[in-house]
């Protein structure tokens, strides 16, 4: 979600999946200047790989219920294993 400080009661919301990549977002800036434009996946796959995230042992069922994307999580995980 992306609010605005010229518009406070407006937002734009950017729905994700855990299916896809993360979007690419406006970032407002003062009144009188262009917006920039924020990459969130590269941030994310950094934290992935920094945070320590890439040591996981994902042969171990996830600490959480993932719900319907259980099964795509498994297939994607087989997928990768080769």
């Amino acid at each position: 979600m992306v609010i605005r400080g010229t518009s406070p009661d407006e937002a734009d919301f950017y729905p994700v999946s855990i299916r896809g990549p993360l979007p690419t977002i406006p970032i407002p800036l003062r009144k009188d200047e262009p917006e920039t434009y924020l990459e969130l996946q590269p941030l994310i796959e950094q934290a992935y790989h920094f945070g320590g995230y890439a040591k996981t042992d994902y042969r171990n069922p996830p600490p959480v219920d993932l719900g319907p994307d259980a099964v795509w999580v498994g297939e994607l995980l087989a997928s990768r294993r080769g």
